[in-house]
């Protein structure tokens, strides 16, 4: 609902687990007109999961799971600089 509220095109999750409650973002996001959630997984059999749970959903091309620790992963997530 807050993404969607927000006009959301760029979401950030933490802990994506098997993608269960990613599948909400990346509708909104496209419904939004389009975007990129992108999710963190430190468990690399639950990066799978969740990419074949997103596929099987049909959310993939707006979805990016990034395998690691999530303080490494996070490091770039695109978008608009805030340094001067």
């Amino acid at each position: 609902m807050l993404c969607r509220v927000l006009r959301a095109t760029r979401v950030v999750e933490c802990a994506t687990s098997v993608g269960t409650s990613t599948l909400y973002a990346p509708v909104a996001v496209r419904d939004n007109g389009g975007g990129t959630v992108i999710g963190s997984e430190i468990v690399p059999a639950k990066v799978a999961t969740a990419e074949c749970n997103l596929a099987t959903a049909g959310l993939s091309a707006y979805v990016d799971i990034r395998a690691g620790d999530a303080r490494t992963t996070r490091r770039d997530l695109g978008g608009r600089s805030t340094s001067p």
